[in-house]
């Protein structure tokens, strides 16, 4: 049994002339997150998942029809509503409400019994054009469906059915929301945005003049038009700095570009800085009189969260400063990769037979 913590494949061969089992492979670089799972919501019509457990019921003119599911931990969010203005029909049996496509209620975290309002996890208000009918939802984990209980649910409970409150009704209203746990969901996985899925691109261009001493000068993009593509809203505007959203590799392009100017031959420079020191830089020589432009490319740069990107130029005429074209420059970045991220109870399993087997 090998104790240490930390140890090398290589060391573990020669010296263990056995098959070795490993627990907790560690592949970097990894960022180890705890916490829930949060999605965006998605979203079909809530007819789509209404049934009849005999006869499934048509519906009549709908104004509003929608569902929406999201994930939150080991639950599924659901919510939805409808307004029907003119009758359907009810169809025959007792309404139920399907899950989305793959999903499978997970019946040891609801109560054993959905009958008799037991089992809630959500509730619904439906009008039929005169009445009010408040009632709650319940998982039904055997039928993989979700149903309806109007009236007091611990003395005389009735199921939402054809002969009560049907889609017969010329008038219908139908609003609701609940919180469902599904089968092999967890709470205690990857954070949402620490996992790296989001599309992160922000491009920043010049507009307006700016004067450049004898010194490396941050380019300060002031005008907000000249913001596009902030797909995360990470740029800082008072700062004129891109403020790294999440850790990964990110490609990292910039330009500026110099009027003419009335001094000496100079050279000039674009600069890349992370968190206030230079990472990449490009110079070249300037004639004088003449406009010129000069790049500066990182094309894979590991930034972490919280770092914050800047473009400085450079030019070393001592006899005067030199202004940039007003439209010339522009700073552009986009994420490429991410770190592997795994849960924090992940548990990584590697079997290995040494050369004596």
């Amino acid at each position: 049994m090998i104790s240490s913590k930390f140890f090398s494949l290589m060391e573990l061969f020669e010296s263990y002339e056995t098959t070795a089992e490993i627990d907790n492979v560690v592949v970097g670089p990894q960022t180890i997150v705890k916490g829930a799972i949060v999605t965006d919501s998605k979203s079909t019509t809530l007819t789509s998942l209404i049934k009849g457990t005999t006869t499934n019921p048509t519906f009549g003119t709908l104004s509003d029809n929608r569902f929406f599911w999201s994930r939150r931990g080991e639950n599924l969010i659901v919510r939805g509503g409808l307004l029907q203005t003119t009758a359907g029909t009810a169809g025959a049996g007792n309404y139920v409400i399907d899950l989305p496509n793959g999903l499978q209620i997970d019946g040891f975290k609801t109560t054993s019994s959905n009958s008799g309002g037991m089992g809630t996890v959500g509730s619904i208000l439906i009008w039929d054009g005169a009445t009010y009918y408040t009632g709650v939802i319940t998982a039904d984990a055997s039928a993989n469906q979700l149903n309806v209980w109007f009236g007091d649910e611990l003395l005389s409970p009735n199921r939402w059915s054809t002969s009560n409150v049907p889609f017969s009704s010329t008038n219908l209203r139908i609003s609701f929301s609940a919180e469902v746990p599904i089968k092999g969901w967890s709470s205690n996985v990857i954070l949402s945005e620490d996992a790296g899925n989001r599309e992160i691109v922000c491009n920043v261009y010049q507009f307006f003049t700016q004067s450049i001493p004898e010194a490396a000068t941050k380019i300060a993009f002031t005008s907000a038009i000249g913001i596009d593509n902030d797909t995360t809203s990470s740029w800082d505007t008072t700062n004129h700095r891109f403020n790294v959203p999440e850790s990964g590799f990110y490609s990292i392009k910039g330009r500026v570009s110099f009027a003419s100017s009335t001094g000496t031959e100079r050279n000039i420079g674009a600069y890349i800085y992370v968190n206030n020191s230079g990472i990449a830089n490009t110079l070249t020589r300037a004639l004088n009189g003449n406009t010129a432009s000069v790049e500066v490319n990182e094309p894979s740069y590991y930034l972490n969260k919280g770092d914050y990107v800047e473009l400085f130029a450079y030019q070393n005429d001592v006899a005067a400063t030199s202004n940039l074209n007003a439209t010339a420059g522009f700073l552009s970045i986009a994420k490429r990769s991410s770190p592997q991220t795994i849960s924090a109870l992940s548990t990584k399993m590697a079997f290995i037979t040494g050369p004596g087997q």
